[in-house]
């Protein structure tokens, strides 16, 4: 699968919700093509809905968006994007970047055994830290072991943190962990 960056997947929810205009969830033919008026893509509003509505239900949502637009994604890369694309409301953006240093002693910190990976019981914990559930870190984990070896090493955790973004800091801050 390609890498899908968490700003770009933040955009698209945004315009998701922007189109649900009742915030049910998911976006009728109407709420559809209300959005679509005074747009260039008015007059293929119909087209474009057939194209999205894959269930043929008369409703979309942001699942179903995602499927189409990966269509070669994982049922697990899906719910990562989701929750990716969700975000927490406690989290808070820092102006700094993490240096590999800093990152290195986070996944090290976090590498409870030494053995050089982190396994999921560990990837958990370190996501728990951060305000998402065992069930969200389990499915992020399945995206960030890109091997599927079972375990992240430093190379897929910085990969991982830099593509999606990840507000490490916050997490190292809530640990407690001096990484200015």
């Amino acid at each position: 699968m390609e890498i899908v960056k968490t700003s770009q997947l933040r955009t698209l929810r945004s315009i998701f919700q922007h189109m649900d205009q009742d915030n049910d969830g998911r976006v009728s033919l109407a709420e559809f093509k209300l959005a679509m008026r005074d747009s260039v893509l008015e007059r293929m509003a119909q087209g474009v809905w057939r194209r999205l509505d894959v269930a043929g239900c008369g409703m979309m949502s942001f699942r179903s968006l995602l499927k189409v637009m990966y269509p070669a994604a994982k049922r697990s890369e899906i719910r990562a994007m989701i929750i990716m694309a969700r975000g927490y409301e406690h989290r808070h953006v820092f102006p700094m970047r993490l240096t590999v240093n800093q990152m290195q002693q986070i996944f090290s910190a976090h590498d409870d055994d030494g053995s050089g990976v982190i396994e999921i019981k560990e990837f958990v914990a370190l996501l728990s830290n951060a305000g998402y559930t065992k069930d969200d870190s389990e499915d992020i984990f399945a995206v960030v072991d890109g091997d599927n070896s079972g375990s992240i090493t430093v190379v897929e955790f910085m990969k991982w943190s830099e593509v999606a973004n990840v507000d490490l800091q916050v997490i190292t801050r809530l640990l407690a962990y001096d990484v200015v």
